[in-house]
């Protein structure tokens, strides 16, 4: 329990960071969207792609231990149709692994959806998540400049978030 306590002070500390210091943000109505659920006492809807690599089963982790947020989804090629808590070990997240990302975003409403997969499918996800108007926060490294432009254009385009944080 101690390290959960721990992971989501590192995170929390390392969100903040960010926001302030990021390599790039656009911030268009994210934080207000945010704001709205949490004066409605809603939790904050997460999806996570590349799920199963050793980044998003932490970011897994964090999600489903987190009170204000609720891990609606999982996406990983690897092991789809699997359960999630049994191929990860992620407690609280027995659901299947999807392989669709634009199914899940259909019939789950994220308000956000944060991608560690590879450079080859980053682009992709992004195209369908921002073009969705969900916000989306990209760890994946492998990002070219031409990439950021229109990840940027994107977010911009479509009235939501994007954030590039390659690990």
């Amino acid at each position: 329990m101690r390290g959960n306590k721990i992971i989501r002070r590192i995170l929390a500390d390392t969100l903040d960071f960010l926001l302030k210091n990021t390599y790039r943000y656009w911030p268009l109505p994210f934080d207000l969207r945010i704001e709205e659920l949490k004066q409605l006492n809603e939790h904050i809807r997460v999806i996570v792609c590349g799920a199963c690599g050793k980044m998003g089963t932490a970011t897994s982790k964090a999600v489903s231990s987190a009170d204000d947020m609720k891990l609606v989804a999982v996406v990983d090629m690897a092991s789809t149709g699997k359960l999630y808590s049994e191929v990860t070990g992620v407690s609280g997240a027995d659901m299947p692994i999807s392989e669709s990302l634009e199914v899940a975003i259909a019939e789950l409403g994220p308000v956000v959806v944060i991608d560690f997969t590879a450079p080859m499918s980053v682009m992709g996800n992004a195209r369908t998540v921002l073009s969705k108007g969900v916000a989306m926060v990209i760890g994946t490294t492998g990002i070219t400049p031409e990439n950021l432009q229109e990840i940027e254009d994107l977010a911009k385009a479509n009235n939501t978030t994007a954030m590039v944080i390659p690990n």
